[in-house]
């Protein structure tokens, strides 16, 4: 195996820059849950890409935002911490909101990638989205800001450009045996992957305030021995007692329609057959308390 590249790789940007959708791009699978709405991702999901010369270990993070609650200072750690336990930076910029003058969330951020005294790559995604004439001032404005290994702009969701990324990223990383078993995708299980599709559709379903507020819990996972079928529990975490009935809908509607289009997407990435139940309970705060996002395996930070 000689020359062999391996590494890990941390995706870093702000909410909705593109970040889920582009690791699902490059592992040609999906392993992380995509919404248009801020704050989707909340923990830390490695996806391994194995390609023949290489293995990349992609560490996608939640978005890099500013907050006060305990779930924010949770995502803003997460997404920092990153940094320091990888080989190499891809930073995603969404180019369609970006600007030649860094905000203050991409900003804070570049001065993390910086400090990180990492290799990093810019990514400019959302080219399919943005004003042909706005891409060239922008890479010359961020060529400026930092000593990039490499400046790409692409399309995630249309996968324009996204070999240039792997061939950047084998050239970055050491040489080094393989990181993982080369048939595996992510370092997370099943259970965490099922909660994740659940909570998808749940912030595809419900309004702009709850979403924030959800978090789900698989609480029985078992694949049956004689017919290729997995039997799910899955509770449901609200707020407040004036959340549940949103979440339920009339008569149960808005549960039973994510339950049906989790179920689905559930089926894809398992390869089974799923009997998925899901039930609502009341969490008292658990979005503002430490206790709360160590109930929900969420870490709570000061």
């Amino acid at each position: 195996m000689s020359g062999h590249r391996a590494g890990f790789v941390a995706i870093v940007g702000r909410p909705n820059a593109g970040k889920s959708t582009l690791l699902n791009a490059l592992l040609g699978e999906k392993i992380a849950i995509v919404t248009p709405k801020p704050q989707t991702t909340r923990d830390r999901i490695v996806g391994v890409l194995t390609l023949p010369e290489g293995q990349i270990a992609f560490v996608n993070t939640p978005g890099f935002h500013t907050g006060k609650k305990a779930l924010n200072k949770h995502l803003i750690h997460v997404a920092l911490s990153a940094l320091q336990d990888v080989e190499v930076v891809l930073m995603v910029l969404d180019i369609s909101r970006a600007s030649v003058d860094p905000g203050q969330e991409d900003g804070a951020l570049l001065e993390a990638v910086v400090a990180s005294e990492k290799p990093a790559i810019l990514v400019l995604n959302k080219i399919d989205k943005a004003e042909k004439n706005a891409l060239l001032p922008l890479m010359q404005a961020w060529a400026g800001k930092h000593a990039w290994r490499a400046i790409i702009p692409v399309s995630a969701l249309t996968e324009d450009g996204l070999g240039r990324i792997t061939s950047e990223l084998m050239s970055a990383l050491p040489v080094a045996e393989r990181l993982f078993d080369p048939d595996t995708l992510t370092d997370k299980p099943m259970r965490f992957l099922v909660a994740e599709l659940v909570r998808e559709q749940l912030m595809l379903a419900l309004g702009e305030e709850l979403p924030y507020s959800v978090a789900v819990e698989v609480t029985g996972y078992h694949e049956r021995p004689d017919r290729p079928l997995i039997d799910i529990d899955a509770t449901i975490h609200v707020e407040r007692e004036s959340q549940k009935p949103m979440v339920l809908g009339r008569g149960g509607d808005t549960v039973k329609m994510v339950g049906s289009a989790a179920r689905q997407e559930i089926e894809k990435l398992a390869g089974k057959q799923v009997f998925l139940r899901l039930h609502v309970r009341v969490e008292p705060n658990w979005t503002r308390s430490a206790r709360g996002l160590k109930k929900l395996g969420y870490e709570a930070r000061s």
